[in-house]
C-alpha cells in the first residue's frame, strides 16, 4: 500500500506496520505491501499519478459527507462494506474523526467487488437509508453495517431492515425502497466503481485525499486510527 503524492510532502512520513488490501478485479490480485508516505521524485509518474486522481468527480451536496462543509482536507474513501479492511478502516476513522471535524471532510462513495457478493446490496441498502432519512441515515446505517458484518459475505441479508429499524427507519419503507433499490440507485453504485478504477483503484478501500488547494492524493489500503491521525496532522500542518 502506498500513498502517492503528485506533490512533495513535507516530512515524508513512514507509518509503521502493514496494511493488507486483498481484491481481485478484471482478474487482478492485490497483495499486501508496507505501507508508506511518500515523496514522488519521479516527473512523469508524478504527472501520470495526478491525471488519474484528477477523475475523481468534485464533492457536491449529493455527496455522502460527514465533518466540515469548509474543509482544508476531504477524504473520499470508496468501500466495499464486506470487505474486512474497509471495516478496519471504517471502525479507525470513527475514531479518529472526532478530532478533525471542523478541518477534514469525510466522503464515502461505493466500491462493492466482485469476490463479495453481498457488497452491492448493501451499497444500495444504505442508499436506501439515505433515501429515506438523509445524509445521517446513510452515516448511522453504514455504521451499523460494518458493526453487524464479520466481513466476506458473512452479514445475513435479513439483517438490513432490522439496521434500518435500529436507526429509526419504517421497515415497511425500506422494504419497499429495496425492491427497486437497483433501478433507483445501480447507476450511482456503478458511477463510484467506476470512478474508483478510473482513478487507479484496484482494490479496497481506496481513499482519495484532496487538499484545500486542490492538490490530491491517493492511499491504497487500509489504514489505523494512528495512522490517519499522522497523515492528518502532518498535512493539516502544512495546509
Amino acid at each position: 500500500m502506498q500513498f502517492r503524492s503528485d506533490h512533495s510532502i513535507a516530512g515524508a512520513i513512514l507509518i509503521v506496520g502493514f496494511a493488507i488490501s486483498y481484491a481481485i478485479y478484471a482478474g487482478q490480485t492485490i497483495a499486501p505491501s508496507r505501507a508508506q508516505v511518500n515523496d514522488t521524485t519521479n516527473n512523469e509518474a508524478t504527472e501520470q499519478t495526478a491525471t488519474l486522481l484528477e477523475k475523481a468527480a468534485p464533492i457536491t451536496i449529493t455527496d455522502h459527507r460527514r465533518g466540515t462543509s469548509n474543509p482544508d482536507l476531504t477524504l473520499i474513501v470508496y468501500n466495499d462494506f464486506e470487505c474486512p479492511f474497509c471495516k478496519v478502516e471504517h471502525e479507525g476513522l470513527r475514531e479518529v474523526f472526532p478530532e478533525y471535524k471542523d478541518r477534514v471532510q469525510w466522503v464515502a462513495r461505493h466500491f462493492p467487488l466482485p469476490i463479495h457478493a453481498k457488497a452491492r446490496n448493501e451499497a444500495l441498502a444504505s442508499e436506501c437509508a439515505d433515501f429515506l432519512g438523509g445524509n445521517d441515515a446513510f452515516w448511522a446505517y453504514s455504521d451499523k453495517i460494518y458493526e453487524a458484518t464479520p466481513s466476506n459475505d458473512g452479514l445475513d441479508s435479513t439483517f438490513l431492515p432490522i439496521i434500518a429499524k435500529d436507526i429509526g427507519l419504517d421497515t415497511d419503507a425500506f422494504n419497499a425502497c429495496m425492491t427497486t433499490a437497483e433501478e433507483k440507485f445501480g447507476s450511482r453504485v456503478d458511477m463510484h466503481s467506476d470512478e474508483a478504477i478510473a482513478t487507479g483503484g484496484r482494490g479496497t478501500p481506496w481513499n482519495i485525499l484532496v487538499l484545500k488547494d486542490g492538490t490530491r492524493h491517493s492511499i491504497e489500503g487500509a489504514l489505523t486510527a494512528t495512522q490517519f491521525r499522522t497523515i492528518f496532522n502532518d498535512l493539516l500542518v502544512n495546509e
